[in-house]
Formats: structure tokens, C-alpha cells, sequence
């Protein structure tokens, strides 16, 4: 019987995290098509979800989240479940820049599709976790991932967490969008919105995040 092989994933936490949570959720999260903007309004809740490659020629909403949570992990792991999905489902419609793509398929990215917060408060070890997992093998997983998911005349929507990170000069958002604007062709429309938590009220739905401070 061969023996368990660690995900890269787990080795990274083990070398960067002292007594990590144990057992480590070793699953990767795959990025999902969860129908139209539209029909998730109607629904307003994801109902349907099906593997990228199922993807048809339209152009599509290629939503951008930095890293999966602990209801993105019951049952098959899939990206937005939980409260982060209801609120997607039923508001992002109505984000600023979206209210015309009703008939588009959305898309859910993870940025890492690894469990960063290791099912614990996501203070605690997410942006730690993100950080040296971005460093070693996130960022050039993301890059290969989207360049493979985007077509000409897609909408990106970055919508990561800024991170407690953010206080001592490094943004989980503004890492993640500096790698989408690397990976995609000059000129490809990168709308920075905020994370779908805060999606409950216009306003947050409305606002736009400034690109490293400018």
C-alpha cells in the first residue's frame, strides 16, 4: 500500500506555520461556472455549478476570489458557498459594471484554491498562509489557470479580500491584480471590486479600490 503523498500545499503550511491545525484540508478547490448573472439573480442562491471546461464560446464574468474558506469545503469543494455565495448570487447583478451582463456566464476563480485560513478564523493564519503559498507555487498556478480561462472580450472581476496583511504594506487584492494584469492582454477590461461579503449594501457594491494606493 503506497503511503500519503502531501499536497504542495501542506508542505508550504508545514514549513511556514509552527503546530499547524491538524488535519490540514488537503483538497484543491477547482474554479467553477455557476450560470448567468441573470439566473442567479432570479435564483438567488448558486443552484448550478459545472466544471470550466464545460464552458461554451460567449464571453463570460471571470470572477476573481483570493482563497476558499470552510463552507467552500463541504461535500465537493466548489468556490462562493456559504453566505459569500448567496450575497454573490443575489447582488452581482447590480455591481457597478455589471448591470448589463445579465446573459453572461460567471466564472469562480480562487486566486489559491487552497484552504489559507486552514478552516480556522480567517485572522488567525489566511493571509500568512496566502502569502508564502502565493511565493512558492500560488502565483504561477493563478497566472497559468486564467490565461487558460480568459477569451477575448471577457469581463475580470477582481474581488479579493484586502487582508490584515494590508496594514504592514502588502494587499492580498493588490497582489492578486497585479498578476491578472501580467497574465491577460494590455487593454483587458479588470474591474477592482469589493469582496461579495460586503455586497449587502450599494455602496460597497458600487466601490472601486485604488491600485497600490494610487
Amino acid at each position: 500500500m503506497l503511503g500519503h503523498v502531501a499536497s504542495p500545499f501542506s508542505a508550504v503550511v508545514r514549513r511556514n506555520i509552527k503546530n499547524p491545525p491538524e488535519p490540514l484540508e488537503e483538497r484543491c478547490c477547482p474554479d467553477q461556472m455557476v450560470g448567468t448573472l441573470g439566473q442567479l439573480k432570479m435564483d438567488g442562491k448558486i443552484t448550478q455549478r459545472s466544471a470550466v471546461s464545460a464552458r461554451k464560446k460567449q464571453s463570460a464574468v471571470l470572477l476573481v476570489l483570493e482563497s476558499p474558506h470552510t463552507s467552500e469545503f463541504i461535500g465537493s469543494p466548489g468556490p462562493a458557498k456559504g453566505r459569500t455565495g448567496q450575497r454573490l448570487a443575489m447582488h452581482a447583478l447590480s455591481l457597478s459594471g455589471l448591470q448589463e451582463s445579465g446573459n453572461a456566464p460567471l466564472v469562480l476563480i480562487n486566486a489559491i484554491q487552497y484552504q489559507c485560513s486552514l478552516g480556522a478564523k480567517t485572522a488567525l493564519y489566511r493571509d500568512e498562509v496566502f502569502l508564502a503559498t502565493w511565493r512558492e507555487f500560488g502565483r504561477s498556478d493563478f497566472v497559468a489557470r486564467l490565461k487558460a480561462l480568459h477569451r477575448p472580450n471577457d469581463l475580470v472581476v477582481c474581488a479579493c479580500t484586502e487582508g490584515k496583511c494590508a496594514r504592514s504594506g502588502v494587499s492580498l487584492r493588490q497582489l492578486v491584480y497585479a498578476a491578472i494584469a501580467y497574465a491577460l492582454p494590455p487593454g483587458t477590461r479588470i474591474l477592482r471590486r469589493t469582496h461579495p461579503s460586503s455586497w449587502f449594501c450599494q455602496r460597497n457594491r458600487d466601490s472601486e479600490w485604488p491600485v497600490f494606493g494610487t
